[in-house]
């Protein structure tokens, strides 16, 4: 998992996604992963802002792939 404070960038994901705790803690175990899709490019600076608070490697991006 990514992040100096594992539980911060867990709550972090719970917060912007509505997951709960155990679900959120998986994604954050299965980085590098998107967290939330279909936002604003406001709403998702805030969520990487947040994220990197916490410690965790975040980027806002129109386009994913997970490395294979």
């Amino acid at each position: 998992m990514t992040g100096t404070n594992p539980v911060t960038v867990i709550t972090v994901i719970t917060e912007a996604t509505g997951l709960d705790f155990m679900s959120a803690s998986k994604l954050a175990q299965d980085a590098p992963a998107i967290v939330v899709s279909g936002i604003s490019q406001v709403s998702a600076e805030r969520v990487v802002e947040r994220l990197q608070k916490a410690g965790a490697k975040a980027v806002v991006g129109e386009h994913y792939r997970r490395p294979q």
